[in-house]
């Protein structure tokens, strides 16, 4: 029959059009606006992203649009540490007093 043939040959199309590594599938959870403005980060998001109190989300717009979520992590001075030469090795108080003498 005509049309079982044009189907097996547009399967056989998409099939060598497509591989497994080519093939990414998204998965999209939902979350509800509270009328204070406020939403919950799902638990399986916060737990792939390791997202931490503090982090920000930055939404940006689209050219189509829609918005894409980014998550920011929060910078502390862990995360700073090594970046500035001769910033003293012990705690934050340290560092603080270190900046406050201008870096001496």
């Amino acid at each position: 029959m005509v049309l079982e043939t044009d189907l097996e040959s547009a399967l056989g199309t998409l099939e060598n059009a497509f591989t497994m590594e080519e093939v990414s599938i998204h998965c999209m959870e939902e979350t509800t606006l509270l009328s204070s403005g406020q939403t919950q980060v799902p638990a399986r998001v916060r737990a792939k992203t390791q997202a931490k109190p503090g982090d920000k989300l930055v939404w940006e717009e689209m050219e189509d649009g829609s918005f894409r979520v980014t998550l920011q992590p929060r910078t502390g001075l862990a995360d700073i540490v090594g970046l500035v030469d001769g910033l003293p090795q012990g705690g934050a108080v340290e560092a603080k007093r270190w900046a406050q003498r201008g870096g001496r």
